[in-house]
């Protein structure tokens, strides 16, 4: 998909964070916008910052629903494509995390995470499938995380959801070949969003003392990557030079991968212990 003029693209998550920055480029590209989130006060402010970019001065939609209520976003989007039309392009942004050593965390937040962060993509992409199927044609991207890459010191669970999302996207990129239907999956790093703001009073130390090491990118930066990596039709799409590093050394280091991680996690120790964090 290399023209996005007029193609319907429903975002999920996207009335901020990464969500936001994907559907206002692709609005400046000539992309009709739907966006989907909880919250109608943040959707009618994306929707205003949205519609400030679009190339065609095109109608924003909005959709208030919960990604991890399966019979609510089912119905919605069942009504969307009867009034709308189906998507060309289906971007899977909605996510949440809440960091915390393993034995700390009730299993009510890991069922919170992995309902929005996999079920939410996964419910979503059920709703649509079968008229994107119709269509013989589209996109649907998922953003995964480096935490879906490699196993990180107090986030045991966001780890455990994005692993998933990332096992969803590889299943689903051999089958919907055949539908001519391209499925990405992206990889970002840190990334300046109100979730990652959100997340820093739960961290434990040495995931704080492990963050000092990475750097922070812009959502902006992500949006690019992502729809370059569209317009390429690129399965992985993986943002920034760190987010290339551990997808590498992911792929290729074997057991050396967790070499790395244990000498990371002892470093960040010694630092929390000698006060640093």
């Amino acid at each position: 998909m290399k023209d996005f003029n007029q193609k319907l693209a429903l975002v999920t998550g996207g009335s901020s964070g990464i969500g936001l920055a994907i559907a206002k480029q692709l609005a400046s590209l000539g992309a009709d916008i739907a966006i989907m989130a909880r919250r109608p006060e943040q959707l009618q402010n994306a929707k205003q910052e949205i519609e400030q970019v679009s190339k065609g001065k095109q109608p924003v939609r909005i959709i208030s629903a919960d990604v991890s209520n399966e019979q609510g976003v089912t119905t919605t989007l069942e009504q969307f494509v009867n009034q709308t039309g189906v998507p060309d392009l289906l971007i899977h942004s909605a996510g949440v995390t809440q960091p915390g050593l393993f034995h700390d965390q009730a299993t009510d937040i890991f069922r919170w995470i992995m309902d929005i962060n996999y079920y939410g993509s996964l419910y979503v992409t059920k709703a649509l499938i079968e008229p994107m199927r119709g269509k013989k044609a589209g996109h649907i991207v998922f953003i995964s995380s480096i935490a879906g890459l490699v196993g990180v010191y107090g986030y045991t669970a966001y780890c455990a959801s994005k692993f998933a999302v990332r096992g969803l996207a590889e299943a689903l990129r051999s089958e919907l070949k055949f539908d001519g239907i391209g499925v990405t999956v992206v990889y970002p790093p840190d990334t300046k969003t109100p979730q990652l703001e959100y997340e820093k009073p739960f961290k434990p130390p040495i995931t704080r003392a492990l963050s000092s090491l990475t750097g922070v990118l812009q959502p902006e930066a992500v949006a690019r990557a992502t729809i370059r990596g569209i317009q390429k039709n690129r399965f992985i799409v993986t943002p920034g030079f760190e987010a290339s590093f551990w997808y590498a050394i992911s792929t290729f280091a074997g057991p050396g991968l967790h070499k790395l991680m244990d000498w990371l996690t002892l470093w960040a120790d010694r630092q929390v212990k000698a006060g640093k964090f």
